[in-house]
């Protein structure tokens, strides 16, 4: 389990973000518990510390909620330590956990498009009173000729579509095996949306569906 490309670096710098989230989620045949597991070790592969804390205590809390003890692996580790299966191992004994998340971004596709500039015409008949209609059925009109006009510009911009899938695998803590995998796919767009505007944003999201689906499925409680 090494770092790898920065997993919420692809969750973050869209000014406005509004991200449709689809799960798919399997166990692996004859891997399913017995009970949900109640402590959980949480681990997010990225080189960015400070977002892949960010995710992981989201995620930790979003677990919680459901009776869960989610333990985020930034709370012990440093960030110069490696994340790999002997260190991921040692914070599973050190915690008592009984089975471990590890999330990675797993594919990313970007798609940019140039949005031409505009302009934009406003027209007014300041004087023509609030009374006056302008209905073509009335016999006389106010000030007819006489428009005021406005013209505004509309810069260019840059259509921005990211598609991302990301793994979130479940292993035993008891054998380390892999018996659990949920696929969470996000489409960010940079949209005219503004209240979802922050990559934190973009992972409480992801970190709520997730621990929804983990319990769906009695993965966790």
């Amino acid at each position: 389990m090494r770092t790898s490309l920065g997993l919420f670096a692809c969750l973050a710098l869209l000014t406005a973000c509004t991200p449709p989230l689809k799960l798919e989620s399997a166990w692996l045949p004859g891997a399913r518990p017995a009970q949900p597991y109640s402590k959980v070790l949480v681990v997010a592969v990225s080189d960015d510390f400070n977002r892949r804390r960010a995710f992981e205590n989201s995620l930790a809390n979003e677990l919680a909620a459901g009776g869960t003890a989610g333990i985020p692996s930034t709370r012990t580790m440093l960030t110069t330590d490696v994340v790999d299966r002997e260190s991921v191992a040692a914070l599973v004994k050190a915690a008592g956990a009984e089975a471990v998340l590890v999330t990675r971004l797993a594919y990313e596709a970007v798609d940019v498009k140039q949005k031409r500039g505009r302009e934009v015409l406003k027209m007014d008949n300041p004087g023509a009173p609030a009374s006056a209609g302008t209905s073509v059925e009335e016999p006389y009109f106010y000030n007819v000729y006489t428009y005021d006009y406005s013209v505004s510009a509309e810069p260019p911009a840059l259509e921005i579509r990211r598609d991302i899938t990301v793994t979130t695998d479940l292993f035993s803590a008891g054998d380390g095996k892999r018996i659990y995998t949920i696929r969470s796919n996000v489409r960010i767009t940079n949209s005219e949306r503004m209240d979802q505007n922050t990559d934190v944003a973009v992972m409480d999201k992801v970190a709520t569906e997730l621990a929804r689906r983990l319990r769906r499925d009695r993965a966790v409680r």
